[in-house]
């Protein structure tokens, strides 16, 4: 104590605040989770916040933050104090830097803030592998996987699944199993791919019924039912009592309470969907009634995505029992809490309800609005890429399952080996003891028929040992045929995937084959322009994109274009941009009129893809026709919502053209322009599409990264000039990669170079 006292009286500090830091110090971090503190009291870890002074040490004031976001019951101040926690935390406690990230994650993702979640996740990723903490690990796997499932990236929710699946599967967790299971039923039935999803929800129901997990069986029923809702409502009852029944209790955490609430939301929508059936009101009242139940639950935990499905489960309410404009009304005030995800699956709720309540109103243009805004969010919610990811998760499983099956023969049958020795060294041992027993009994008794009858027990006994084990060893391989016929069943699955993923690549391969022969080869570039370069990468198999090389009189023509879209349907718009060409762009008179070309091409598609009664198709395409005269050295040009450039002597000629597509458009001109310029030797000409100006990149910690940007482009397009074409599309190509860093490529690359 004298030590102390000297101490405090050298640097002028409190004896008591000393003793609470290193008391602090050593309680939190003599523990791994940092929020126990031995503090009981959370109105008092609040009130620590006090103790927090300027001349406070980092790790003890990232501490009390972190122990004040850990009792907080709201989102927002949890995102406040871990936020304010790894400001305060040096850069060597990775601990508190990584747990904070995680932690403060899942805030953001309860908060609907899921692009915000996804980068913390990220962040504290990197530091649980770099300190190889498997556990962590895979929680960080898995909620990646459920902010991917709100930002629409599918590929990416199973890719991210499929991890966590592994490291459970090699740990055999059946606890993580079952989550890893509920999250790919939730984001398969989000896509509406509900067989897929009823099959991985029994597979957690079945793994937390053998591990007789009851809260967790109690989110099983809530899921089940929540995929039953939109086929079976009585079914989905009956589910949600189910989950109900088993989370009904006071001891509940608040995980486990928001499932309880989550049923109570799926019994009021099940039953108002009856009610809306039958016209029954005992129905719909019996929904308020357990949409009142909620309560404030929600709204005080900041979680305002399920508050606003509680808010608008009343005006469905409201709606059904004709007071449609109070509905409306409170629809309306809900609009605050939608946030900046408009991809959001709740969004398209919210869009669908206010399509039914303005219909109710006879308010038809606003119904068109939100009917438009509905279906536009089904349609941009499942891409190729995202069944190709879902068909890959789904044979990953398969041969991950089956990997563990095998593990277990082998472990089955090692097992056998083992106990079959085991018993043949006790019979040798037995066997000796009952000779040498026999021989004692004979040289000490000499009682023949004693002995006999000794010797014939004996046998007996080792006769009913061998049954017992001839019967165990049949038993072992009726197990071990079992285990085959499962195995077979497995591989029959896996093969069958295979067969229908192979039939689709085949499909699509052979129509790259039909897309390719009609583009034009580099023999004809070449043939038409000696010094060139063609950088062209669809997205997916088959492109959008297109470029042609043709010879109208004494006229060389250069066209790119970028249809609507890619993949499959980029690539039917392009094979009639081709066809249509052959037509429009064929004599001298055609290549000195570019912009008529583009205005019978127009007209041409608005034609081919006529409005029907009930949708309008907008659908079309950006072009560039660049017709070189190299007699006159002239360009005569004409430009639909492209960029195309010209590099003389290290100087940049932007070449001008219409800001409208060849298609429909809101405001769209009479007519495309046919603009002339004077070339001269040593120019290089650049057409290109959108593609890589858009493409996502940058450092990994920006998560998705950001655009690379047409000034981007212009600069390295500058810096190449003077390289040969071959060796200006080499380091095009290389940049590109650079600034992808791993990233998938987001659209269709074409990019013309032509020396004059």
């Amino acid at each position: 104590m004298k030590i102390l006292k000297i101490f405090c009286g050298i640097y002028n500090i409190s004896a008591v605040r000393i003793f609470i830091c290193f008391a602090l110090m050593f309680c939190v971090l003599s523990k791994e989770n940092y929020a126990q503190f031995n503090n009981p009291n959370p109105q008092k870890v609040i009130e620590n916040l006090n103790h927090v002074k300027i001349n406070t040490p980092d790790t003890v004031a990232a501490l009390y933050y972190y122990n004040a976001a850990y009792y907080s019951e709201s989102n927002a101040d949890k995102i406040k104090y871990y936020t304010k926690a790894l400001n305060y935390a040096s850069k060597n406690r990775l601990d508190i830097i990584g747990n904070g990230n995680y932690l403060v994650a899942q805030a953001y993702w309860y908060s609907n803030e899921s692009q915000t979640a996804l980068n913390h996740a990220l962040t504290a990723l990197k530091i649980f592998l770099q300190r190889q903490d498997t556990i962590k690990i895979v929680d960080v796997y898995t909620l990646a996987a459920q902010c991917y499932i709100n930002l629409s990236k599918r590929d990416s929710v199973f890719y991210y699944f499929s991890l966590a699946e592994q490291i459970y599967l090699d740990k055999q967790d059946t606890v993580g199993l079952a989550t890893v299971y509920r999250g790919a039923g939730l984001a398969a039935q989000k896509m509406s791919f509900l067989d897929i999803a009823e099959e991985y929800y029994n597979k957690a129901f079945y793994l937390d019924s053998v591990a007789s997990i009851d809260m967790d069986m109690g989110l099983d029923y809530y899921y089940i039912g929540y995929l039953k809702l939109s086929v079976d409502n009585k079914l989905a009852i009956e589910n949600f009592r189910k989950s109900v029944d088993i989370l009904t209790r006071d001891d509940l955490s608040q995980y486990y309470r928001s499932y309880l609430n989550f049923s109570y939301g799926g019994l009021a929508r099940a039953y108002l969907q009856i009610a809306e059936k039958t016209g029954d009101d005992r129905y719909a009242d019996t929904s308020n009634l357990y949409n009142q139940r909620i309560g404030d639950f929600f709204f005080n935990k900041g979680d305002w995505v399920n508050y606003m499905l509680g808010k608008m489960q009343d005006a469905d309410y409201l709606c059904y029992k004709g007071k449609s404009k109070e509905a409306l009304n409170l629809m309306l005030s809900l609009k605050k809490y939608l946030g900046s995800d408009e991809k959001a699956k709740f969004v398209e709720v919210y869009n669908e309800l206010l399509m039914k309540i303005y219909i109710k109103l006879g308010d038809y243009k606003n119904a068109f609005d939100y009917q438009k805004k509905f279906y536009e969010h089904k349609i941009e919610y499942i891409n190729d890429s995202t069944v190709a990811a879902l068909i890959n998760f789904q044979s990953d499983h398969a041969l991950a399952m089956e990997k563990d099956r095998q593990k277990r023969v082998q472990q089955a049958a090692q097992s056998e080996k083992k106990f079959l020795k085991t018993v043949a060294i006790s019979l040798g041992a037995f066997l000796t003891v009952t000779s040498i027993l026999v021989f004692y009994v004979l040289k000490m008794l000499k009682i023949k028929k004693k002995a006999n009858n000794t010797l014939m027990l004996k046998n007996r006994i080792l006769a009913i040992q061998k049954d017992e084990i001839e019967s165990q060893k049949s038993e072992i391989e009726n197990q071990k045929s079992e285990i085959e016929t499962q195995k077979n069943i497995i591989t029959s699955q896996w093969e069958e995937v295979e067969n229908v993923n192979k039939k689709l690549l085949n499909s699509i391969s052979y129509a790259q084959r039909i897309q390719r022969a009609a583009i034009s080869s580099p023999e004809d570039v070449t043939e038409l322009f000696k010094e060139n370069f063609v950088y062209y990468r669809p997205r997916d198999i088959v492109s959008g994109d297109f470029y042609q090389a043709l010879k109208c009189g004494k006229y060389s023509v250069m066209i790119t274009a970028d249809c609507t879209g890619h993949g499959i349907p980029g690539a039917f718009l392009s094979m009639l941009g081709i066809s249509s060409l052959k037509e429009f762009m064929v004599t001298e008179h055609d290549a000195e009129n570019p912009g008529t070309v583009l205005d019978r091409m127009r007209n041409f598609i608005k034609t081919t893809l006529a409005s029907s009664a009930t949708k309008t198709i907008d659908d079309g395409m950006d072009m560039t026709i660049c017709c070189f005269d190299f007699e006159k050295m002239e360009l005569i040009y004409a430009i639909a919502n492209q960029t195309a450039y010209i590099i003389r002597a290290g100087e940049v000629i932007k070449l001008k053209g219409d800001t409208m597509p060849v298609g429909r458009y809101v405001r769209e001109k009479e007519h495309f322009q046919t603009l002339k310029i004077s070339l001269k030797h040593g120019d290089m000409v650049y057409m290109y599409s959108d593609g890589i100006q858009d493409q996502l990149g940058g450092d990994l910690s920006m998560g998705f990264g950001k655009k690379f940007l047409g000034k981007n482009l212009v600069s390295l397009l500058t810096e190449a000039y003077s390289l040969e074409p071959k060796q200006q599309k080499e380091l095009v190509h290389q940049r590109i990669m650079e600034w992808r860093s791993g990233r998938s490529q987001v659209d269709d690359i074409t990019m013309i170079g032509i020396r004059v």
